[in-house]
């Protein structure tokens, strides 16, 4: 027997145990002259360190005659292994030209009957099993040359024997496309001896293992255990050692529970199997012939590994579903009964005893589904049905993208509501009126008063779902002060305002209203004058004061003083030689229009001669009359502002020079 595990231990055939790095593909065993057509084992180490240079088995590929079997890690946390042939995958358990494939606990078993090699392997040991009878001093390779001799296990591929068991190891290397960098022998590196000291490597050497060291020497694992623990800082490394003793003890049919000592190295096993450390190598199953059974509780193997909890039993070596009854295993691996209908891919299966087992009929579809997608935004799906996932069913799928979307263009007091009918995939478009009042082009809200051009009043109102506007006719309420009068601005000015059309003015306590261009002496006062004016639609109120000009009574003719028209100023016939130009200042006014400011006129004033006197001749009164009157004038300019507010030029006569002049005396009748 020759063995491999963990850190790269070696055991060779002849019982030898050293330690190896390599990091490519080499040869386990080969024949020296080739008796068997294409036979060998080979090996494919990888690097499995973090920061160590330590190398693990990768690969165990073993030939023969036509068939390379090869059995790999596919993944390392769990370890999962599977198997190939020439390149295929296949599924366990495997017979095909000589060569039997098939899981045993944790191993995957290669078998050669007419070879009587058999070939474990679990991703981290590997054991080889071959006749001396038949390959006694025919084998080279890094298991050694099996001829019981030790001597000669450091021999090399040329056939030569070295001292060093690397550069044996090393001259087995196999040149692998996929592993350029070994196309070369590397140099040999130095063997470090262990010195590490390790309570789990211990075990080997005591008690629980003690009952294999006749079958097995524990040196060679005690010694693998030590250096994994040296040079990996990883007790599952340690483990491996372990593991690969009881395996091999186990192969001489002696049960070792070394598991319970080592709480460092678990085993986990799913929920519907149960742990044995010293299981049947080769359980019985639902297709075990009764010669089958008397062989295998004949064969004392035992094997580590997760089994059917008891009253089950696995269903077969290529089903591994553990059932309590024989009956079924559907291809879902969910065990059945004899007579048990069950489906599985749209199939309708039952459970028979003998022939196949299983025998299954295509479901029939019946009444199947097909949606007319007539409306806009559908079209037809087929997909699985949804009352029948064996059938199919046409349904319709909506799809916004194939929607118009064409929508009305709302007016005044509606809005576009967008909504989707149940059973419709493309939106609707309606407009829907608002809950408000319209006029014109205008919204209102209720409550909210609504303009009108007549002379109403008008609100939104509402009265249920009915939106009315209601008028009134607008009552006018203006009452206008004295000089003032409501007029309308416009057609649409229904009650108009209060506009000024007079002027104002306190007269003695009491309040008269003049017209512009109206003059208004003062009652109390006649030299005091009121007067209305309209200057730029303003009405304005002036009061001026009389100047009158200086009189001498003692110019005057006895008895001739009196007041002038206006009774503000006294006037009198001045006595001869009194006649002269007399000069005043006061408004001028024409046609209504008014000096905006005092003028400065003259006028010819003072007494002239005049005298009655009897002719005897006429026989009556003759009358001598002579006036103060103008002799000499010149014409002045003044501007006059009118009631609408304009002015204008006047022209009036201003005396220069005045003297007496005889004029005729009136009638007295007269």
């Amino acid at each position: 027997m020759c063995s491999g595990w963990g850190d790269s231990h070696y055991l060779t055939f002849d019982g030898t145990y050293y330690t190896y790095q390599g990091k490519c593909t080499y040869v386990l065993v080969e024949e020296i002259v080739k008796t068997i057509d294409n036979f060998g084992i080979y090996l494919d180490n990888y690097d499995c360190g973090d920061k160590t240079s330590i190398t693990c088995p990768r690969k165990l590929t073993i030939r023969h005659d036509s068939q390379e079997i090869t059995i790999s890690s596919q993944t390392d946390t769990p370890l999962s292994l599977e198997a190939h042939v020439n390149g295929n995958l296949i599924l366990l358990p495997y017979t095909k030209y000589g060569v039997n494939i098939y899981k045993s606990g944790e191993y995957f078993v290669v078998e050669i009957p007419q070879l009587k090699t058999n070939v474990t392997y679990n991703g981290l040991t590997f054991n080889i099993k071959m006749p001396y009878g038949r390959f006694s001093k025919n084998t080279l390779g890094q298991c050694g040359t099996c001829t019981n001799n030790q001597a000669d296990d450091l021999m090399m591929a040329n056939g030569t024997i070295t001292t060093n068991w690397v550069a044996m190891a090393d001259s087995f290397m196999v040149n692998d496309p996929i592993k350029p960098q070994c196309q070369s022998i590397p140099p040999v590196p130095p063997t470090i001896p262990p010195t590490c000291k390790s309570s789990l490597c211990d075990l080997i050497m005591g008690p629980v293992f003690q009952k294999c060291h006749g079958f097995q020497p524990p040196e060679p694992f005690y010694q693998a255990c030590l250096s994994d623990s040296c040079n990996v800082a990883n007790s599952q490394k340690e483990c491996t050692s372990l593991q690969h003793y009881a395996s091999i003890c186990g192969d001489s049919g002696v049960c070792i529970q070394w598991r319970s000592q080592a709480p460092a190295c678990p085993i986990t096993c799913p929920s519907n199997r149960v742990y044995n450390a010293c299981g049947p190598a080769l359980p019985i199953t639902c297709q075990t012939t009764p010669r089958d059974v008397t062989e295998m509780k004949n064969n004392k193997r035992v094997v580590e590994g997760c089994f059917c909890a008891k009253g089950s039993m696995p269903f077969s070596m290529a089903i591994d579903v553990c059932v309590s009854d024989c009956g079924c295993v559907g291809p879902d691996n969910v065990p059945h009964k004899f007579g048990e209908s069950f489906e599985h891919n749209c199939e309708t299966c039952k459970c028979l005893e003998g022939g196949r087992g299983i025998t299954c009929q295509k479901q029939q579809c019946h009444r199947v589904r097909k949606e007319e997608c007539s409306r806009e935004g559908f079209y037809q799906v087929t997909q699985v049905s949804t009352t029948n996932k064996c059938c199919e069913e046409t349904v319709c799928r909506c799809d916004p993208s194939r929607c118009s979307n064409t929508f009305p263009k709302c007016g005044p007091g509606f809005e576009l509501k967008v909504g989707i009918k149940e059973g419709h995939c493309c939106p609707t478009y309606v407009c829907e009126p608002k809950h408000v009042c319209i006029s014109g082009n205008a919204e209102y809200l209720p409550g909210s008063h609504v303009y009108s051009e007549k002379c109403e009043s008008c609100v939104c109102e509402q009265h249920g779902r009915n939106f009315t506007i209601a008028c009134n006719p607008i009552v006018c309420n203006i009452k206008c002060p004295a000089g003032f009068k409501v007029q309308k601005n416009s057609p649409s000015d229904c009650c108009g305002s209060c506009q000024q059309t007079n002027c104002l003015v306190n007269y003695d306590g009491s309040y008269r209203l003049m017209n512009p261009g109206d003059v208004l002496p003062s009652m109390n006062d006649n030299c005091t004058m009121y007067k209305c004016s309209l200057n730029k639609d303003q009405f304005v109120t002036t009061v001026s004061q009389i100047s009158c000009p200086l009189l001498n009574e003692e110019d005057c003719e006895p008895g001739s003083i009196q007041l002038s028209p206006n009774g503000c100023c006294k006037t009198c016939i001045q006595k001869d030689g009194s006649c002269n130009v007399q000069t005043f200042d006061d408004y001028l006014t024409y046609q209504g229009c008014t000096s905006l400011t005092r003028v400065r006129m003259s006028r010819c004033e003072g007494s002239c001669g005049t005298s009655s006197m009897y002719s005897a001749e006429a026989q009556a009164m003759s009358h001598t009359c002579s006036c103060c009157q103008e002799v000499q004038t010149t014409m002045n300019e003044v501007k006059l502002q009118c009631p609408d507010g304009t002015l204008i030029d006047h022209t009036f006569i201003d005396v220069q020079e005045c003297k007496c002049t005889g004029t005729k005396c009136p009638d007295r009748n007269v």
